[in-house]
């Protein structure tokens, strides 16, 4: 393992209060947002910034969707592009390796520069994912280059839970808590967004595509990869079940007679159903 050399930074950072809206909640193991001068970096860049959310604990009673995420810049000496990341990881940190990451459920990319210093940013997934309020969601900020940047993530007075840090140029490749790289007080403000009020039905009608539709022999069902079709059925405006089922992305519809039937698909999201037309 190559030497550890982390550096702190020296700048005061403020806060700017950012209402939330609508069905967004907010989840924090940070106690405050004051902004104070104890971010931690490893020189140079290729940081990973971690929270690990246990949903549960965190007072998650259902699924929600994983909608985004809240962190605060404390210093930089440029602007970069950051990524961001959620993934679903169960045991935390242990044989989490950031040369070899699992995939995650949902990513963003955000470039901060020096104006942003201090002010808390909320980024957005690309695509939301729906969760178990028994899932243990871990966030990461990221640097994904040894760019030469001097980028330190702001931290908070106290925090409920450990913060932790990776870095393959200070060879940490496995996630430690910033108190056991000899930083305790580089608590980092990194909050996850979740969304608890979109239904089942919401979430997939939003990402299952049916094509073509009308159709006289194939319906193509598009679904997300986070998909998984439990058990499928067609049936008629009588509620007869066809026997046809969805398989390899389709539905072969050409042996039916002309007619309105009924998707219905059992998820891993719940049940989806939409009204398809057979020519």
């Amino acid at each position: 393992m190559k030497k550890i050399t982390l550096i702190m930074s020296l700048f005061m950072a403020s806060v700017a209060v950012q209402a939330q809206s609508g069905t967004e909640v907010v989840l924090s193991q940070n106690t405050d947002e004051v902004f104070l001068n104890t971010g931690v970096s490893c020189p140079g860049g290729d940081n990973w910034y971690m929270r690990d959310y246990k949903l549960s604990e965190e007072g998650v009673t259902e699924d929600v969707m994983v909608v985004g995420v809240q962190f605060a810049v404390q210093n930089l000496s440029f602007a970069e592009e950051l990524e961001v990341y959620a993934y679903d990881y169960a045991g935390f940190p242990g044989g989490f390796d950031i040369l070899n990451p699992p995939t995650a459920i949902a990513s963003a990319t955000v470039e901060v520069g020096p104006a942003d210093i201090g002010i808390k940013k909320t980024v957005y997934f690309d695509t939301p994912v729906q969760v178990s309020a028994s899932s243990n969601v871990i966030v990461a900020v990221v640097q994904p280059f040894i760019s030469g940047n001097q980028l330190f993530m702001a931290a908070t007075a106290a925090e409920t839970k450990s913060s932790y840090l990776a870095a393959e140029n200070c060879g940490i490749t496995e996630p430690e808590t910033v108190a056991a790289v000899g930083f305790p007080d580089a608590k980092h403000f990194i909050n996850l967004l979740v969304d608890t009020t979109l239904s089942v039905n919401d979430v997939l009608a939003g990402n299952v595509s049916v094509y073509p539709n009308p159709s006289s022999d194939v319906f193509n069902v598009q679904l997300p990869s986070n998909v998984v079709v439990n058990s499928s059925s067609l049936v008629d405006v009588l509620g007869k079940t066809t026997g046809v089922v969805y398989s390899n992305g389709q539905m072969n519809v050409s042996a039916l007679a002309p007619g309105v039937y009924f998707l219905n698909l059992d998820t891993n999201f719940g049940s989806y159903t939409q009204k398809v037309v057979k020519q």
